[in-house]
């Protein structure tokens, strides 16, 4: 656990792990919003992909300033803070199998884009850890998306949670994690949290289902897309390479594994169709018909990109129709695999 971060735990409260205790440490100040505040918006509306909440507090006696043994302005101050929820049995690198899977991620998406349209608030922190899941007797599953202590309350006109940048590393908007070109301060937006959605999907289908990538390949791979940084000596602070980006565009990620499944092959390129046109450059205008109409095509399909992502329901319908499409394949090596990473 980080001495300057949340530090956060979760632990089952009682014996039948139905009640989640979760113990951290909060940012102590109004902006943004505790955790227990946004439970309370969000639960307004009555969100079937919400958890339920129980109780929450802060220890108003138990404040850390991490200024005392560190000299980095970035950091704030923090609090400790609880709070119980109702506890899910199922974390989503837990999934059996591939369908089950992306209705998770299906279900939080929703969560996502009501919390965003009706609730005005951005969860921030998407990540594998954020999404849970349950399965009835019937077997039908219900995704969860969870831990909004990091979210954006979008009713304020500033927020704290700027000072520091939010989410799981492997899967944080590529742009949020590169060097700046400029000083303008990057404002992490819907559309990043959009984008950390596909990151969570191509990382587990890496992972967890059926391709052909061997145990070095696989591990290179991952390193390099989702791990793999450096350290600017100017200013001390930590970039991610160019490879997520790189993979963004070129999509090697996902044509070089070969994923053996059709409904995780058909989610993943359809998302990138559309998500890769954040990082695509779009070259100058040339001045021979033949190339300037090219350059009209790519520019129009980069605009008409941009507008499909305006939408804050397009993740959610698109995977809705797909676990709806009798013509995908969901079953053929669908089954979990856990893949043996060999480090080279």
């Amino acid at each position: 656990m980080s001495s300057t971060g949340r530090s956060m735990r979760c632990f089952k409260s009682n014996p039948s792990g139905t009640i989640l205790l979760k113990d951290t440490w909060r940012v102590a100040s109004k902006s943004p919003l505790p955790e227990c505040k946004i439970y309370e918006k969000l639960h307004e509306y009555e969100d079937p992909h919400i958890l339920d909440g129980t109780t929450a507090g802060d220890d108003e006696t138990d404040t850390v300033d991490p200024h005392h043994w560190l000299s980095k302005p970035h950091l704030q101050n923090r609090r400790h803070c609880r709070i119980t929820l109702k506890h899910m049995p199922c974390r989503l690198d837990q999934f059996t199998h591939v369908r089950q899977l992306i209705t998770a991620i299906r279900d939080a998406a929703i969560a996502h884009s009501r919390a965003v349209r009706v609730a005005k608030v951005l969860h921030h922190a998407i990540s594998v850890e954020n999404i849970m899941f349950k399965v009835d007797e019937n077997g039908n599953v219900f995704g969860y998306l969870i831990d909004w202590d990091l979210s954006l309350d979008l009713s304020q006109t500033t927020s704290g949670a700027q000072f520091e940048r939010t989410g799981t590393w492997q899967f944080t908007a590529a742009r949020l994690l590169q060097r700046p070109r400029n000083k303008e301060p990057l404002i992490h937006d819907r559309i990043d949290d959009v984008e950390s959605f596909f990151h969570v999907t191509n990382w587990l289908a890496l992972r967890y289902t059926a391709h052909f990538l061997n145990g070095v390949e696989l591990a290179q791979s991952l390193h390099q897309t989702f791990d793999s940084s450096y350290v600017n000596l100017e200013t001390g602070r930590t970039y991610a390479t160019h490879q997520r980006s790189t993979n963004l565009v070129s999509g090697l990620l996902l044509s070089h594994p070969r994923f053996a499944n059709s409904g995780i092959r058909t989610v993943l390129l359809s998302i990138h169709l559309v998500l890769h046109h954040r990082y695509k450059p779009l070259e100058p205008a040339p001045h021979t018909p033949l190339l300037h109409k090219q350059y009209m095509r790519a520019k129009d399909d980069k605009e008409e990109a941009l507008r499909t992502l305006d939408d804050p329901n397009w993740l959610s319908t698109l995977l809705t129709e797909f676990l709806d499409n009798s013509e995908i394949d969901w079953e053929s090596n669908g089954g979990r695999v856990d893949h043996k990473l060999r480090h080279w």
